[in-house]
């Protein structure tokens, strides 16, 4: 049985790339499963996910290079889940299952004064009486209690519903040879940048890398000392901030000027050739 109110803090550390997965991890993490075993297949190659901001217009919030947490916890027999569209009423529950469901992104910018990344947003709810829910709202974190009549006023007709059915919560298999083909695999990218790059794109490529990496680090941590990568990770952070900040300060520029497309291309490059001598010194672990 789930327990009966939300605790925010079990989001710390969480990984996930939409609300969905981050509250999948957050069931997870509430019965006590190490869910790191489910990053294993987080591995994106940077090539991948460069070509697929610059020329295919892959967008952050819908990224759809790495395989979707809830596909794979759901393939693990972990979880059993419902994805449905049902706009005409919210569905029950009962007292083990999880219930996420999509809100109006007017309520929300309302309610924390924030713009969303997607336009399709869901908080998790659970039942606390006839009248009212808890409430988990991932990104701004926050959570209580609220109305079932507020919900259903800003309810907009998606639901996703889980239970967790694995008894499991560690002793996964950790597999490495799928993250080292990708590296070994990975076709790397001539010096030509086309002129679409700009500080939204390089943010979000980085944004990307950042999950992917974190995500490697901890999964392989199980078994592997990777303590090496502590480095890139920060630097990853510490780049990702400095691209937004330029982001906010230069959002009327264009490629035209090109000290600050200059700029943005160094930052590119350096990062690409960052996350090559990561995933070299982390491929000879792997095939140790």
């Amino acid at each position: 049985m789930i327990k009966q109110n939300f605790d925010s803090t079990l989001l710390n550390g969480i990984l996930g790339l939409s609300c969905i997965e981050n509250y999948i991890l957050y069931a997870l993490a509430e019965h006590g499963y190490n869910y790191t075993f489910l990053y294993g297949k987080s591995y994106v190659p940077f090539n991948t996910v460069a070509f697929d901001f610059l020329y295919k217009n892959a967008a952050y919030a819908s990224y759809d290079s790495i395989e979707r947490l809830q596909k794979s916890v759901k393939d693990m027999g972990v979880i059993i889940s419902e994805y449905n569209f049902a706009p005409e009423s919210i569905p029950d529950t009962d007292s083990s299952e999880y219930l996420a469901v999509s809100v109006s992104s007017d309520y929300i910018t309302q309610k924390y004064g924030s713009k969303l990344w997607r336009d399709d947003h869901f908080i998790l709810l659970k039942g606390s009486g006839e009248n009212e829910y808890f409430y988990l709202n991932d990104i701004p974190r926050d959570c209580g209690t609220i109305k079932k009549d507020i919900v259903k006023s800003i309810y907009t007709g998606t639901y996703f519903r889980y239970s967790i059915i694995s008894p499991e919560k560690d002793g996964h298999e950790y597999i490495f040879t799928d993250i080292a083909e990708k590296i070994k695999n990975e076709n790397r990218l001539t010096d030509d940048l086309p002129d679409i790059l700009n500080a939204e794109i390089l943010r979000d490529i980085i944004g990307i890398l950042k999950i992917s990496r974190k995500r490697i680090y901890e999964y392989c941590s199980n078994k592997l000392d990777v303590s090496f990568m502590n480095e890139y990770l920060r630097y990853l952070e510490k780049t990702y901030n400095s691209v937004e900040y330029m982001r906010v300060r230069n959002e009327k520029r264009t490629v035209a000027e090109n000290r600050f497309f200059d700029r943005l291309k160094d930052i590119f490059y350096a990062v690409r050739d960052n996350d090559r001598a990561a995933a070299d010194s982390l491929l000879k672990i792997l095939q140790i």
